[in-house]
């Protein structure tokens, strides 16, 4: 299954699409229609929730912080039943990932600081107690046949959706190496198209002393393998591997977790 099969073209949103369809180890497959992911809906069209409507989708499982869903509130079915959950994956409080490079970058231009900060924030995910209750929201969800398709979404679909997806995959089985081919596919849909200066003069202060580059801002907004190894890999030195993360850091059962298999494999 290619990229173009899974991806959903929108006018108001570059990287809506299913991430299903993916080989289990057991020999089946993720299936198709109940998972989606997406970067941020504030810009869909009229046009755009016509070709979702389809999808029945019941949860929107919203990663942001408060004030990005405040200055970019999801637009969605106004008839629509589903259900718009938040369940940030960064603490309230405290700089955001771009604060934390204009910081880091002040001095320099070298990308070095802004990639160890997505480093970082990636083993976050799957180590601050914050993040791990949200997580654990979310895969009740999909453990509840009811409350399918659901929707994961952040403002770019890459980061906090990527981890998201990712350890959804991998407790269905998925290969590894196909985990990471969901997750990189974001860089082409998404990352690819931001333009660097326009961003940069979102980061930085223009008026602040220092040196500063686009160049060095570009690691926060692409997608690197690296960046879903370091989770994984807090993962695989702390708990072995997900199942054990999801029962232990997560809280969920046995049962609960085959519920998850017997809703998305098909």
């Amino acid at each position: 299954m290619t990229l173009e099969d899974r991806h959903i073209p929108l006018a108001g949103s570059n990287n809506f699409r299913d991430f299903g369809g993916y080989p289990t180890h057991c020999g089946r497959q993720v299936k198709r229609g109940v998972l989606f992911r997406s970067d941020g809906l504030w810009k869909l069209s009229d046009e755009d929730l016509a070709i979702l409507s389809p999808l029945s989708i019941q949860n929107i499982c919203d990663l942001r912080r408060t004030r990005e869903r405040e200055m970019m509130p999801t637009r969605w079915h106004d008839d629509s039943t589903a259900k718009n959950l938040h369940l940030p994956l960064m603490p309230e409080d405290g700089p955001s990932t771009l604060e934390k490079a204009r910081i880091q970058t002040a001095m320099s231009e070298s990308p070095d600081g802004a990639r160890r900060i997505m480093i970082d924030l990636y083993r976050a995910m799957v180590s601050d107690q914050f993040s791990l209750n949200n997580l654990r929201q979310l895969l009740l969800i999909v453990a509840s046949e009811n409350e399918l398709p659901v929707l994961i979404h952040c403002s770019g679909g890459k980061d906090r959706t990527g981890i998201s997806c990712a350890l959804i995959l991998s407790l269905l089985g998925v290969d590894p190496a196909d985990v990471m081919e969901d997750y990189m596919h974001s860089q082409a849909l998404y990352s690819d198209k931001v333009n660097l200066e326009r961003a940069a003069t979102q980061v930085f202060d223009h008026g602040s002393s220092g040196n500063w580059s686009a160049e060095a801002v570009r690691p926060v907004y692409n997608v690197e393998p690296a960046y879903l190894e370091s989770a994984l890999n807090h993962i695989g030195e702390n708990y072995g591997e997900v199942e054990n993360f999801v029962r232990q850091a997560l809280g969920l059962s046995a049962g609960e977790i085959e519920q998850i298999r017997r809703n998305l494999i098909a």
